[in-house]
């Protein structure tokens, strides 16, 4: 493989995303000032065509794009205002459309299949916050038994997957209900060395550091 471009920006990005057919990238970077910033790249110019300044957070921020390539979510967790927070925005204009208060810390964002709903994890309230994205609303609280630092939805979106670092474990979260159904051991997870993410079988894969 060769690299065929390269994009210079300020500072360190924390976070990208695609478009679905991969003639976007969203880039969440990170600065030093009183905000971030979310860049729109062309990626047959490798040139930032718009950026926006976005709520400063800590360095763990959930960062999505809905399925129709229409709206980016971003959770901000800072000791300054707004605090907490998802922030939404919509790609097309780049233009800051929503942003509402969630759990303590939110440090991941997934989406339900159909981008109807998004799910928060808030590691400090050990919760999961449910969004309904037409309302851009809390909806639902689910408090876990641990403090999740990544959430992930499944395959087909019949569950959401929370991965918790206090109790070494897997909550599972049934989409429909919104109750936690379930909980898998994982043992010596450390934060924020671990990630989960959903295989194209429905299998699910887990990176965990250990500690000693």
């Amino acid at each position: 493989d060769n690299i065929v471009g390269k994009i210079f920006v300020p500072m360190p990005p924390s976070n990208v995303t695609f478009s679905t057919d991969g003639t976007t990238m969203l880039m969440y970077i990170l600065t030093a000032t009183s905000y971030n910033y979310l860049s729109k790249i062309d990626m047959a110019t490798f040139a930032i065509v718009a950026q926006i300044p976005m709520p400063k957070t800590i360095l763990t921020n959930g960062f999505v794009l809905t399925p129709d390539n229409r709206y980016a979510l971003s959770t901000s967790a800072w000791s300054s205002d707004p605090v907490n927070s998802l922030t939404i925005v919509d790609v097309q204009t780049m233009q800051m459309v929503a942003q509402g208060p969630v759990g303590r810390t939110p440090v991941s964002v997934a989406l339900s299949s159909d981008g109807t709903r998004a799910f928060v994890a808030n590691y400090a309230s050990s919760s999961v916050s449910v969004i309904d994205l037409s309302l851009r609303a809390v909806v639902a609280e689910l408090v876990l038994p641990g403090h999740p630092y990544r959430v992930r939805s499944s395959v087909g979106g019949g569950s959401v997957w929370a991965l918790c670092d206090s109790n070494d474990g897997l909550a599972v979260i049934d989409a429909g209900s919104l109750l936690s159904t379930a909980m898998v051991a994982l043992p010596g997870i450390t934060v924020p060395k671990n990630d989960i993410v959903f295989r194209g079988d429905k299998r699910l894969a887990v990176a965990t550091a250990t500690v000693g």
